[in-house]
Order: structure tokens, then sequence, then C-alpha cells
């Protein structure tokens, strides 16, 4: 982490430039100060337009450059991820800044495309109106009145960004000053500015203190203020010190607390930090403290951040992290994300890993998902991969799920991927489930003899199976039955038997 000073006004004088440069600064205050090559590293990672190396990254902060807004629209992008904020959301708030200090340098209209204006303040709009309630003034001197009026005098003026820096002082206050002003705002529609000062408390105030804000903040039900705090404190802090503050919370028994802090370490936690977390939870044997740790890392992070991740649990030999984390993958990422990291892990031959995913999906996702993941593999010519998903799923799934896979794929007419949920569906264990599948193919006028030929098997392969009462008494002897011409030749699979609604 590395805070960039803010420039003075004999450095960079009172106008739009100094405007957007203090946004940006506050924008930089809340994502923690991510280190300029960081902040370059992650615009590579996810592919943007524009581009940004560190020393231009650092010359914006400082007011010195002023690159096109294709180069500026990824830091604002990125700033925002690290700081929970909306991207688009932000993007369009700052891009009216970079256009009226465009037309300041050059004296003409940007080419950038108009888009709408920023909304104002909200401060400016909690702090200079009304209070509804006469508990909801604050003492006419108080630091929390003084404070707000200053911001307001500043968002009054248009220096919004010096008006969140102003109020994100707060953050050191006391305790009763601090939450004082931040329940006066979320009063008074102003949740984002009392989120800011929280999340800038988390990450830098004393551990005990964190503990205790986050105690009082639950106890008076501000919930997401309270895990504002903590995902601040769980991307910036020390190793050590969050460490310090996971223990200290776990001893008195507060588990979402804990949950809260590990998420926002999942999220934001800049790749090389994250690992030292890993390793203290790891020798001090909190394995349901590493998933939750894993989960949020699996739903948060992009497709090279996982890639180095599993390379230092190869290295590390933490084989159940590794297949935790491809499993969460597989389930909850969304279909791009899934096929993304297959696209990597199978020119790199990690086949292990892939098929681990792509056994998960085939599993566990839902019929959409499954065959939105397969056209994707398709597109992406994987074929192999989307064979092995359906395969998985014809093993697998349930029959309800069976059925409704393989009514989709009769309603489309994609007779090859039957095949391949078929093929799956012939293990010694789903010989049920086979013959109620192929009953409801058969009822709907498909083909199946045709199908199985394409799946290389005989026609009348399941009407050799005949049942009689001692087959319920006894259990199944592979070579009476290979020996009986059950058993396909080549393919080594016991395709069904069923004992009377039940399967062996």
């Amino acid at each position: 982490m590395a805070q960039i000073d803010v420039p003075d006004e004999g450095q960079l004088p009172p106008g739009p430039h100094r405007d957007l440069v203090l946004e940006l600064h506050a924008l930089h205050e809340s994502a923690g100060w991510p280190g300029s090559r960081l902040v370059s590293r992650k615009i590579k990672e996810n592919n943007y337009d524009g581009s940004m190396s560190h020393e231009r990254f650092r010359s914006l902060l400082l007011g010195r450059g002023f690159p096109r807004w294709i180069n500026v629209e990824p830091v604002v992008r990125v700033l925002a991820l690290w700081s929970s904020r909306d991207p688009d959301s932000e993007a369009d708030r700052i891009q009216p800044l970079w256009a009226a200090a465009e037309r300041q340098r050059t004296g003409r209209a940007p080419a950038a495309p108009p888009v709408a204006s920023a909304p104002q303040p909200v401060i400016s709009q909690a702090a200079t109106g009304t209070a509804d309630a006469p508990s909801c003034a604050l003492p006419e001197h108080s630091a929390a009145a003084r404070l707000l009026a200053q911001a307001t005098r500043l968002a009054g003026l248009g220096r919004s960004g010096e008006a969140r820096i102003a109020l994100s002082s707060a953050a050191t206050w006391q305790l009763d000053d601090l939450c004082e002003l931040t329940d006066w705002l979320e009063r008074h529609d102003a949740a984002a500015d009392a989120e800011t000062v929280l999340r800038t408390a988390g990450g830098g105030r004393p551990v005990a203190e964190i503990a205790m804000l986050v105690e009082r903040l639950t106890e008076s039900g501000r919930h997401s203020h309270a895990a504002a705090v903590l995902a601040a404190a769980g991307s910036r802090r020390p190793a050590a010190e969050l460490n310090a503050l996971i223990e200290r919370m776990r001893r008195c028994g507060r588990r979402p607390e804990v949950r809260q802090a590990l998420i926002g370490a999942g999220a934001r936690r800049p790749m090389l930090l994250l690992r030292e977390i890993f390793a203290f939870l790891e020798e001090a044997e909190r394995g349901d403290e590493s998933r939750l740790l894993l989960n949020a890392v699996a739903q948060h992070r992009t497709t090279a951040e996982l890639l180095d991740l599993l390379d230092h649990f190869a290295d590390t030999r933490r084989v159940s992290h590794t297949y935790w984390l491809l499993d969460v993958i597989a389930r909850e990422r969304p279909a791009t994300g899934v096929v993304s990291l297959v696209d990597h892990l199978v020119p790199a031959k990690r086949d292990r890993e892939a098929a681990a995913v792509l056994e998960t999906v085939g599993r566990h996702r839902a019929v959409p998902d499954l065959f939105e993941i397969v056209g994707l593999l398709r597109r992406h010519r994987r074929d192999v991969s989307a064979r092995h998903v359906l395969e998985a799923a014809g093993t697998h799934r349930s029959f309800p799920d069976l059925a409704h896979l393989v009514t989709v794929l009769i309603k489309e007419a994609r007779e090859p991927d039957l095949v391949h949920i078929l093929a799956g569906a012939q293990g010694e264990r789903a010989g049920a489930r086979i013959h109620k599948a192929i009953g409801q193919l058969r009822a709907q006028g498909v083909n199946t003899d045709e199908l199985f030929t394409h799946a290389g098997l005989e026609p009348d392969d399941l009407a050799r199976v005949r049942h009689t009462p001692e087959d319920n008494r006894r259990r199944l002897d592979p070579e009476s039955l290979r020996s009986q011409g059950v058993v396909q030749a080549g393919r080594g699979v016991l395709l069904s038997w069923e004992l009377g609604g039940q399967t062996e």
C-alpha cells in the first residue's frame, strides 16, 4: 500500500483539474491506497481498452499529467472495485470532471462522448438540508457539526474531492464522535459518505478500537456499516494486525464479524499479502476460516489472480485448498469465468485441475448454467471439455435433473449431446436412470436404437438384462454378467441392472 500525497494549491491551482485529482485521491484512499504497480497490473489483467503504467498513475494523482479518458477510465473502474463501489456509476461520476478539466486545458469540448451530469455530492444535500426531527440535530459546537459545515462549504464551491477528504479525517476521532457523525449521515440519506468514513477507520485504527467500533455498530443495527469497517480491515491491514483482529473476534464468539473480515481480505487484499493470511490460518488450524477466505477469493478475483493462487497452492502442496477453490469456482462463478479458467488450465496441461472444474459443473450447476457453459466451451473449441461436462451430468445427476436435460436436448434436436449424456449414465449404479431416461425418449418418438449406435452400443443391450426374484436377493457378479454379454466389449462399463426398482 502506498499513499500518494495530495498536491498543494501551489503545485495544482484550484480549478477543474484539481477537482478531478482530488476525486481520484478520494477514490484511491477508499480503495486502501493500492500501490501504483498493483493498479497498473490490475488494469492490464482486466484487458481494458486503455492502459496506465505505474509512473503515469503517480503523475495522474500528483496532477502532473493529463491522460485521455480512455486511460483514466480503467483507473476509476479498478479503484471502484476495490472500494466496493459500482464501477459504472463511478465512471459516470468522474467522467464529467475529466471533461471539464479537458475543456479548461484545451479551450474546446473533449472528444469523449457526453454523459449525464454527475449528481451533486450527497454531503452537500444532507448538510444543507434541515433536520426532519430534533433528535437528528447535532450540537452546534460539536466536532461533527464543525466538520459537516466545512465539508458543506467545500462541496458548495464545487470542491467535492476536498469535501470527501475532509469527511475522511473523522476516521481518527473518538468512537463516540465518530458514531455520532456517521449516524447523522445515515439518517440524512448520506449512507455512502458514512461508509467512506468507516472504511477509512477500518483501514487505520488500532485493532482493539476496530473491534469496539464494530460491536457498537452491530448493537445499533447498522450491520452494513460494520461490514464496511471489517471489509476495509481485511483488505488493508498488515497481516499480523488482521490476524490479531480475527483472533480477538473469534475468542468472543463473533463469527459473523470474522466472516466479514475474511470476505474483505479475499475480495480485495493484494495477492502476495493474501498468502500470509492463508499461512496463518493453516498454522492455527482454522480450516473453516480458510474455506471462507477461499469462497471470497473464488467469487471476486480475476482469472489471472486465481491462477496465481493455484500456482502458490501447488508450490506449497496445499492440495485441499486447491480443490476447494476449484469446486467453488465451478459452482458459483459466472459461466464466462468458469470457461476462462478452463481456457488457461487446458493449454498449460493442468488436466487434473481442469477435470475437477468440469466434473463439478456437470454434477452441480443448474441446468441452464450447464448448457451455457457447454455452449461457451464449444465456441472456444473445447469439445472434449464440453463432452466431459455432459458425461459427468449423465453419471451423477438425479433422475429429475437427467430427465430435464434429456427433455431440453430432445426439444433442441441436440443429438450428439444426448449421446454424451446417455454415455455418462451407464455406470453400474445408474441403471434405473438409464431405463427411465430411455423410456422418456421413446415416449417422445426418439429413435433410441440409432442413438445407441452412435454411442457405440448395441441397440438390444438393455433388452438382454432379465430380472428374476432371485436377482433381488443377491449382489451382481460382474464376471457372470460379462459372460452373458451384458457388459459392452471395449467399454468396460456395466450398462444397467434394475432389481425390482432398486439399483446395484
